[in-house]
């Protein structure tokens, strides 16, 4: 949330909404691949409609479509990732964006 520009007051919500596409991605230059919604989008109306699309049941459920962004810091946390410089890096570039 910005409340200034001058000087410039930036509040950074810590939680928000991951969403991730129902079929796995492809660099292939198939048409098909080209063209498959499913693989390109994460839009919830589009991915609904997906085979494999799993909602959510609770929270942290991490067979789902859409986790929250709390869920996915602690994800890649325990596969070994250093969240902190890509939070501070997403930061970096909503700061820049403003400030531009």
């Amino acid at each position: 949330m910005v409340t200034s520009f001058d000087p410039l007051r930036v509040y950074y919500y810590e939680d928000g909404l991951v969403r991730f596409a129902t079929h796995d991605y492809s660099d292939s230059k198939k048409k098909k691949d080209t063209r498959n919604r499913f693989m390109h989008l994460t839009n919830y109306s589009i991915n609904k409609g997906a085979d494999g699309f799993s909602e959510a049941s609770s929270v942290n459920d991490l067979d789902a479509n859409k986790w929250t962004l709390t869920a996915l810091w602690e994800y890649l946390e325990k596969q070994g990732t250093q969240t902190m410089p890509v939070r501070n890096a997403i930061k970096d570039i909503v700061t820049e964006t403003l400030i531009s």
